[in-house]
Order: C-alpha cells, then structure tokens, then sequence
C-alpha cells in the first residue's frame, strides 16, 4: 500500500492488485474509506466501489484476506484520532467483502491462520459439512460456529448413519455431529475420518480433538496426517 497523509491505505494499490496472478493476496488495512476532505481524488464510495471491483476479479485467480480495523465505534474512534481519516460503516464493507468473495479476518492471529490454511485446503465441492469429535461439548461449540458462519451441517443419512455405528461406542452418538466419546482409541479417530473422506456426499470435515490419554495429541495429529 501506497501511505498518503490521513489515510493508511488508498488507491493507487488497486493497481497492484490487478496484476497479482498467483499466490495469496493479503490486504492489512486499516482503513479503507478516504474522506473527500482529506484525499478528494478519491471520494469514499468510489474507493469502496473500486476496491470491490478490483477484488472480484483477483479472488477468482486467488485468494483476498482482508483485515480491517476499525469495525466497532470505539475502534473507527481511535482510528480517526491515528490517521485523521474515516473508518466508514462496517456493515457496508461486511456486504463489499461477501460480495467480493474476500474473506474477511477478524483478528492478527485469523489472518495469519487463514494464511498458513486457505493456500492448502481443497475447496468444497459443495455445502454438507459433517463434524466428527471426541467430546459432545466440543461438538454442540463446532455446530455453533458452523451456524456462525454460513456453514450448514449435513443430514445425516441412515446408510451412512449405519457405516459410523460400526466404528463408535453404543453410547456414542452417529447423527452430525458424530461423537466417538473421550475414551476412545486412536483407531476410532481413523476409521471414522477414512469413512468421512471417502463419501463423496461429505464436503467439509471438520474435526473436534479432546486431549485424552487414550490419545495424546502427536498420535491425534499422525494418524491425521497419515489418513
């Protein structure tokens, strides 16, 4: 990015955006909305509006990570008071990033998880997610974020319903969330993430880990691995 006075962000890197082909994009502002007092060449929606022409085109080649501070009032405040310029309605960039199709970091450590994570995962070929955990606590928590985040969780079909029977406990729960229970093995963890990978009606796993001695975390994170 390109810093003029009051603003930390501006234009000119749309330039720059246009031709990235490969790779992963990050933008870090924070701010994305220059005042016409400030920088008049750039009236704020214009910006908006180019900036979210720009990351339209460049998302279908790459991934776009924004993180943008100033989405609360104390927050678009302190920014005001650090730059001089406005930090603008979050709601608006919130419809401009779906829009987009930019994914939207929330914190330092998201961005740098989505970072180390979007570069490396498939991309779903569809919306059945199915959670499988070894506790229900931290199942009924996954299902919530899940919700949280325009996700939704598979129907659970009988036959399938039947096939992860076979590998959990009679007090476990198939169902989606699957719940193979704490005191499981590592094999329960295996063969129910193997069965999870091979049905192409599945899109999106997502494992929930509870730490046990049954099965310490290295065994957890090899037998992953190796699946």
């Amino acid at each position: 990015f390109t810093r003029l006075p009051g603003s930390d962000a501006v234009p000119p890197a749309l330039v720059r955006m246009r031709v990235i082909a490969t790779g992963l994009l990050i933008v870090m502002a924070g701010l994305f909305l220059v005042a016409r007092a400030i920088e008049p060449r750039y009236p704020a929606f214009g910006f908006v509006r180019a900036f979210a022409e720009a990351a339209k085109r460049v998302a279908k080649k790459k991934p776009v990570i924004v993180l943008k501070a100033g989405r609360t009032s104390a927050g678009a405040k302190a920014a005001s008071s650090h730059t001089g310029a406005l930090a603008g309605n979050d709601k608006i960039y919130e419809d401009v990033f779906k829009q987009s199709g930019v994914i939207r970091a929330r914190s330092l450590r998201q961005l740098l998880e989505f970072a180390r994570g979007v570069p490396v995962l498939p991309t779903p070929k569809g919306e059945n997610v199915l959670i499988i955990t070894g506790a229900g606590g931290s199942g009924v928590l996954l299902s919530d974020s899940v919700v949280d985040n325009g996700l939704s969780l598979m129907q659970m079909p009988p036959d399938l319903d039947a096939a992860f029977r076979k590998f959990i406990p009679p007090f476990g729960a198939a169902g989606n969330p699957v719940d193979i229970t704490g005191g499981e093995p590592p094999i329960t963890y295996v063969n129910t993430v193997k069965l999870g990978l091979s049905d192409e009606r599945i899109h999106a796993l997502i494992l929930g880990y509870w730490h046990t001695i049954v099965t310490p975390p290295m065994v957890f994170a090899r037998n992953m691995v190796e699946v």
